[in-house]
């Protein structure tokens, strides 16, 4: 069972182009789900830094910036139930935080706020949809 902050959200218009998920592979949809959180973000107003933002040791999925705050997204492709702690392992915040010194160093950003979000996105009837996003969801 979701937990009580999550939305449910199909967005249609950019999803109506995306493969039903059988002709895929996992890879393919892991993109997928990239590109569909990517699309919300930007319709939320956010300016998207970077997609699979990669240095030794670690990754972001996607970075992005909004009126000051600027968020390291983990996005996670999940079917069925799923707890949202178990998501991000202590291993995993830890890659986060360094990937996002790693960005910060590049002076790329004048954020003044650091945040670090979870997207799990599941597919419903062939189309990706949001099936949770936690703001803030740890503190580094």
């Amino acid at each position: 069972m979701a937990p009580a902050n999550c939305t449910d959200v199909i967005l249609r218009h950019s999803a109506s182009r995306l493969k039903p998920w059988p002709n895929r592979n996992k890879a393919s949809f892991s993109d997928q789900a990239e590109d569909f959180v990517t699309t919300l973000a930007i319709l939320r107003g956010w300016r998207i830094h970077a997609r699979n933002f990669r240095r030794p040791g670690c990754e972001i999925d996607i970075i992005m910036e909004r009126n000051g705050i600027l968020a390291a997204v983990e996005v996670k492709l999940r079917q069925g139930d799923f707890m949202q702690d178990a998501l991000l392992a202590p291993r995993k915040r830890e890659a986060l935080v360094r990937g996002m010194e790693f960005f910060l160093a590049l002076g790329w950003s004048s954020a003044s706020v650091i945040r670090f979000d979870l997207a799990v996105v599941g597919f419903r009837n062939g189309r990706p949809a949001l099936r949770c996003y936690v703001a803030d969801v740890f503190q580094a």
